[in-house]
């Protein structure tokens, strides 16, 4: 009797481990990397969900994950409400986004936040001192959507 509750309970735990083993390989990652100057500006950076939902709040030189299920997903930044990153995101599937500050010619300070290549995310990183890994490694402040 012992031995078949204890299978039972084994069989049950095993069954919830993959399953949320198996939830988390049918997410898709949004990482949004820090592409303002690090010496010149240090200001927090909140973003936001289609609904209005604060989702994660950036300081300097870090990089958010947000965690999302498969489908449309957009977000707003505090900075810039106009700015919009979109997407529509595939299970297992890794995006990337930069969100700071653009000097142009002449001088003139403009908020991004775009859509952009693990490339030009990982140059980003790589200003902040965060080595391209630090765009796959988990984050404990990630947000799931």
């Amino acid at each position: 009797m012992l031995r078949l509750v204890l299978a039972l309970f084994v069989g049950s735990f095993l069954t919830v481990l993959l399953g949320s083993a198996q939830s988390l390989d049918n997410r898709a990652t949004l990482v949004i990397v820090d592409s303002r100057d690090p010496n010149l500006w240090d200001y927090g950076i909140k973003f936001f969900d289609e609904t209005g939902k604060q989702v994660a709040t950036m300081k300097r030189c870090q990089i958010v994950r947000l965690s999302m299920t498969p489908g449309p997903h957009s977000f707003k930044s505090n900075k810039d409400k106009k700015k919009l990153v979109s997407l529509n995101a595939v299970a297992g599937e890794k995006y990337f986004a930069r969100a700071g500050i653009r000097m142009s010619i002449p001088a003139y300070m403009q908020f991004e936040f775009s859509l952009v290549s693990r490339e030009e995310a990982e140059s980003w990183a790589s200003k902040c001192n965060l080595g391209a890994s630090s765009l796959d490694a988990e984050s404990p402040t990630s947000e799931h959507l």
